[in-house]
């Protein structure tokens, strides 16, 4: 009984350290807006997730 519970603390601890993943297209998108915004130009972006 003892085994079981500190055997799901352990896993319910480990797994709620665990960060998303990082996904190297919002890298690239986030990059070219920090720039985009240093150099002062205007950016549009279009949103396709299809929430309305």
């Amino acid at each position: 009984m003892k085994l079981s519970i500190s055997v799901f603390l352990s896993l319910t601890f480990l797994f709620s350290q665990k960060l998303d993943p990082i996904n190297p297209n919002l890298d690239k998108i986030k990059n070219m807006l920090e720039n985009a915004s240093r150099t002062g130009q205007v950016v549009m972006v279009e949103d396709f997730t299809g929430l309305s």
